[in-house]
């Protein structure tokens, strides 16, 4: 996922110039990973936690097919 105005073009208008934009990014690779058809593949709680924190890097997920 790329950084920058890719991720603020998610976010409310109303937060535009008040959001954190490593921390958009995060949120939203972790909900790119959580919306996999596969489970396996679904992350567990704690790394969810550890990622939102910024103590743990998450890839980009894979495109479903």
């Amino acid at each position: 996922m790329n950084r920058g105005e890719d991720v603020v073009g998610l976010l409310d208008k109303r937060l535009e110039g008040r959001a954190d934009i490593e921390e958009l990014t995060r949120a939203c690779k972790v909900a790119c990973w959580c919306i996999q058809d596969d489970e396996k593949d679904w992350p567990s709680m704690g790394k969810v936690v550890q990622v939102l924190e910024g103590s743990v890097e998450m890839g980009t997920p894979p495109i479903p097919s």
